[in-house]
């Protein structure tokens, strides 16, 4: 499911690209980027932790998920604040950005 056109600005070129959203298998949420013209993937903006119990990425702030972000994602930014300035600006679904065991992460609303 495409949710939205954004752009992004690494290593002075603005790449106008698309959000894509999926299931990982165990049903937690998957988001990522694709240039939309050829549909190559060009980062993971969330990555999956099967080491995270559910009850962490569900149950900490109440209907809504924490999506663990990739770290090459935060690598496309100058630093992992900016990174998740753009998760909040850009992923329509972001409620707000935090972290889990270390981890950086952002919570969306369940659907």
């Amino acid at each position: 499911m495409i949710i939205k056109m954004v752009s992004l600005e690494f290593l002075w070129k603005t790449y106008d690209l698309e959000i894509t959203r999926s299931v990982y298998q165990n049903g937690r949420t998957y988001l990522g980027l694709y240039e939309p013209s050829s549909w190559e993937p060009f980062a993971d903006i969330t990555e999956n932790h099967v080491e995270i119990p559910d009850d962490q990425i569900f149950g900490r702030l109440e209907g809504h998920e924490a999506l663990v972000i990739d770290n090459d994602f935060i690598n496309c930014f100058p630093s992992e604040r900016e990174c998740k300035i753009w998760i909040r600006d850009n992923v329509k679904s972001c409620v707000i950005t935090w972290d889990i065991d270390w981890l950086p992460v952002f919570y969306i609303k369940k659907e």
